[in-house]
């Protein structure tokens, strides 16, 4: 999956995906490809790819914290939906409230 992550920030989206569905496969158990894949699509400016990757990883591992941000994230920033966006932020903040000290205010 790193090699994913690596070809991603190279700029070679096709290879990093190729990368990650070879992890995905590896570990299907894990939510991490499928976060990754939704950040390739947002990359990709497919958004409802992106939403459906995320919502992919919440099946899987449903106190993701990644998957629970990106989606906050992702209603927040792009689809412009601040009280689906609050429910995930919310639910990423209960799921690591370590990280979730970087979640400065929920969209109200």
């Amino acid at each position: 999956m790193n090699l994913g992550i690596c070809l991603t920030h190279a700029g070679n989206l096709q290879e990093a995906e190729a990368a990650i569905r070879i992890a995905q496969q590896i570990d299907p158990g894990s939510p991490k490809p499928l976060v990754n894949l939704g950040n390739l699509c947002q990359l990709r400016e497919d958004y409802a790819c992106a939403r459906s990757r995320y919502e992919e990883a919440l099946a899987v591992a449903p106190n993701s914290y990644e998957a629970l941000i990106n989606l906050g994230n992702l209603y927040l920033n792009i689809l412009g939906d601040k009280e689906k966006a609050s429910q995930f932020l919310e639910r990423a903040k209960r799921a690591d409230p370590i990280q979730a000290l970087n979640i400065l205010e929920t969209p109200k």
